[in-house]
């Protein structure tokens, strides 16, 4: 009896290895960064489409791009590590409009009253740029971070009854969206680039670090935490 519960067992583990390795990181990269792409587009649609209103155009764009990124993903994890698809979505879409909608309510009226302050201010002007990078990359990272710990959060309830480890998801989805924060502004920084291809480039590049960071983290998960 013992020995058909040990085969048994042994059988399941051998057989959900091969799924978490099947795992696809670079169809996990593409959606991330294709979800990047699209939101700020969303976002000036759906301002406009609901009378120019910040909160509403953040609420409809992160809406239909988590929808759409989400049902992405869900797919994905669905066929090659077991994860719900519908809550997978659910979870993804919720996270974006409750990262965005606070961004849109708390840190771009803090970051518009700081950088206006700055801008008046004859000490700030006399410090000429530096200030205002320092403020720019503050806020970034801020309003990355607050979207990342949403979206990380809400995915973390899904990932937790499939995986005994999936408290590690919950650190690696802040420190993912930190690190593209930093990446989207680094890119910035660059000169002769035209505007263009540049905001194509530090969306793209940011968004292959968030998958990157997410994408092996969630295989390493998979196959050290089946639970």
């Amino acid at each position: 009896m013992k020995r058909g519960s040990f085969s048994s067992k042994h059988g399941s583990e051998m057989m959900q290895q091969p799924q978490a390795r099947s795992f696809s990181l670079v169809l996990w990269l593409l959606s991330t960064i294709v979800m990047l792409l699209i939101y700020p587009f969303t976002y000036a649609l759906a301002g406009s489409l609901l009378g120019g209103n910040p909160m509403l155009g953040a609420i409809g764009s992160a809406g239909f791009v988590g929808t759409l990124g989400g049902g992405t993903q869900a797919l994905l994890l669905r066929r090659t590590l077991n994860v719900p698809a519908y809550r997978w979505l659910f979870a993804t879409m919720l996270g974006w409009i409750v990262g965005w909608t606070t961004v849109s309510l708390f840190v771009v009226p803090s970051a518009a009253s700081v950088f206006y302050h700055n801008a008046h201010d004859p000490n700030e002007i006399l410090l000429g740029t530096v200030s205002m990078y320092s403020d720019e990359v503050m806020f970034g990272v801020v309003a990355w971070l607050v979207v990342g710990v949403a979206v990380g959060s809400c995915q973390w309830l899904v990932l937790r009854g499939t995986f005994a480890n999936a408290s590690v998801w919950l650190a690696a989805s802040a420190v993912a969206w930190v690190g593209g924060a930093l990446t989207y502004w680094a890119v910035e920084q660059l000169h002769g680039v035209g505007w263009i291809l540049q905001a194509v480039l530090d969306t793209v590049l940011a968004g292959m670090v968030i998958g990157l960071i997410t994408g092996m983290t969630l295989k390493w998960v998979a196959i050290r935490g089946s639970g």
